[in-house]
């Protein structure tokens, strides 16, 4: 059964610290890939500390991912979402979602 292409593109950044959450981040992007158009559509993988709000203006849909650090968002990646301007509405009507890594 075909698949039809999505044109979209799609901005993952994560934090890892024990590649837990980079492996997760890499299988999205790979999925993503899987049905995004290669005409129209990108996936980029970016960790926190490479990424930034222009990276977030430039994607379609935004994932971000994070190790579980005392049930809150790694502070680096907190850190990211902090540096984007809160009375821009630039990235409104982006569709965003979380992932999430943690230990037992």
């Amino acid at each position: 059964q075909a698949r039809a292409s999505v044109p979209c593109s799609a901005l993952i950044v994560y934090v890892s610290e024990e590649n837990h959450t980079r492996r997760l981040a890499h299988a999205i992007a790979d999925g993503a890939a899987s049905i995004l158009s290669p005409k129209r559509g990108e996936v980029r993988l970016l960790a926190a500390h490479e990424a930034s709000f222009q990276d977030v203006l430039r994607a379609d849909l935004v994932l971000l991912g994070s190790p579980t650090i005392n049930a809150a968002v790694h502070p680096a990646l907190q850190a990211f979402i902090n540096s984007w301007p809160l009375r821009d509405d630039s990235a409104r009507g982006k569709v965003g979602g979380t992932f999430v890594t943690s230990g037992g």
